[in-house]
């Protein structure tokens, strides 16, 4: 079982003149299939914005993958080799040597490397050896249970029990399974945490009546703006390249189970919404790691990995999210379920729907938010998924069936034959 899962977000700038269309033949070719520590792998060209300050553009590699960091890194570096050397060449600074000199490489990584902001894992401590493995299992059970029926008054249990264990390919699964860490491990680390943070909260007050009047004040500034390029929004021009963006994206949302979503958006200036959004993302992080831990980002069960990243020296917000299902129920669900926090992050971007103290209207707008979404989505150049045929739930499911089939209550013999 995994210690648990990491995020690593290389964002290194492409050299002067560099050919987009070579780049991205050579993307494709990176090996991630070959590299047991990675459950999604992403690269993406982030273009330069010379209306905020960026001249260049960048290259982001962006791996979920199962700790330990370094153990990843070496992987990242052997199995990528000369084909991860081709696309890394690309960009400043990239050793000459490549993945051959060690210490070069990893000096590349941890110096390009951004931390992100705010991270959620639906399959805490899973690592994909384990997924693929219980997935494979549970195909293997069904096709038992298929072709030796009926089953009517049958011990299904101890029937999957004996088949397993005379397979000598699914043996580990008769086997105690190691213990996942319970969430009393995750309670007690929070309410250290808590503690430790109790003394901040007097300074924590005052900022917030102080604050909240001052954010009031930007907010409907932020609102003008909004409504004068509202007159932009509504012009045919501009809804018929809207509607061209949306007919390319939904083009390339055609995974079998989980798609890719990139977004790219501009961060508002200003040292007070740098420290608001630091604050979102605080909270965000803890309840991502102490409170949704289960499978589900507040109510949302579609979510495998997100974050949200700072770069180009926090003038750009990146999210990467890994999701199942269609970009417009994943979007519906935020909406439906999340609109809050989502609102308290991007109402620090720019052309935000407006926002009231931080979280009140903002996303909650559903059709405005879904507009201003699309404007922010980039293109994933490159996606990788180790089981882009399993959704969050189809996880979770198969670790209940694996730990089945090692011991069960006898209560639970039928509800545990409903997964199967």
């Amino acid at each position: 079982m995994a210690e648990t899962q990491g995020a690593l977000a290389v964002v290194a700038r492409l050299k002067h003149g560099y050919s987009f269309s070579e780049l991205k033949k050579l993307l494709r070719a990176v090996p991630f299939s070959a590299m047991s520590t990675v459950h999604y792998a992403r690269f993406v060209v982030l273009q330069g914005d010379s209306d905020v300050g960026i001249e260049r553009d960048s290259l982001v590699l962006s791996t979920n993958f199962d700790l330990p960091r370094d153990e990843h890194l070496t992987e990242l570096r052997e199995e990528g080799g000369a084909a991860l050397d081709a696309v890394l060449a690309f960009c400043e600074d990239y050793p000459s040597r490549g993945t051959a000199d060690a210490k070069a490489f990893e000096r590349f990584v941890e110096k390009n490397a951004k931390p992100y902001g705010a991270f959620h894992i639906a399959k805490r401590f899973y690592s994909v050896q384990e997924i693929l493995r219980e997935r494979d299992l549970r195909a293997a059970i069904e096709q038992h249970l298929d072709e030796d029926g009926p089953w009517e008054g049958r011990d299904v249990h101890a029937e999957v029990r004996k088949f397993v264990a005379s397979r000598g390919d699914l043996k580990w699964a008769v086997d105690e399974p190691p213990p996942t860490p319970r969430p009393e491990w995750l309670e007690e680390h929070y309410q250290q945490e808590k503690k430790a943070n109790v003394r901040k909260w007097g300074l924590i007050g005052a900022f917030v009546v102080f604050g909240l009047g001052y954010l009031r004040f930007l907010e409907w500034g932020d609102k003008r703006k909004y409504e004068k390029k509202e007159t932009y929004e509504n012009d045919w021009r501009r809804r018929r390249l809207e509607l061209g963006r949306r007919r390319l994206f939904a083009r390339e949302e055609t995974h079998l189970v989980a798609n890719p979503l990139t977004d790219l958006s501009i961060m508002r200036p200003g040292k007070f919404r740098q420290v608001i959004l630091g604050g979102v993302f605080k909270i965000i992080d803890d309840a991502a790691n102490f409170v949704f831990y289960k499978g589900d980002l507040g109510g949302i069960p579609s979510i495998h990995f997100a974050r949200w990243v700072p770069v180009d020296d926090s003038k750009r917000l990146l999210f990467m999210s890994n999701y199942d299902g269609s970009w417009e129920s994943y979007l519906g669900d935020f909406v439906d379920q999340q609109s809050a926090g989502l609102t308290a992050v991007w109402s620090n971007t720019e052309d935000f729907p407006p926002t009231r103290f931080l979280t009140r209207d903002g996303a909650s707008n559903e059709q405005a938010f879904k507009r201003w979404a699309r404007d922010q989505q980039i293109r994933t150049d490159v996606w990788y998924a180790a089981y882009p045929d399993l959704t969050v739930q189809n996880v979770i499911a198969n670790a209940l069936i694996r730990r089945g089939v090692y011991e069960l209550d006898a209560d639970l013999v039928e509800k545990w034959q409903r997964l199967l």
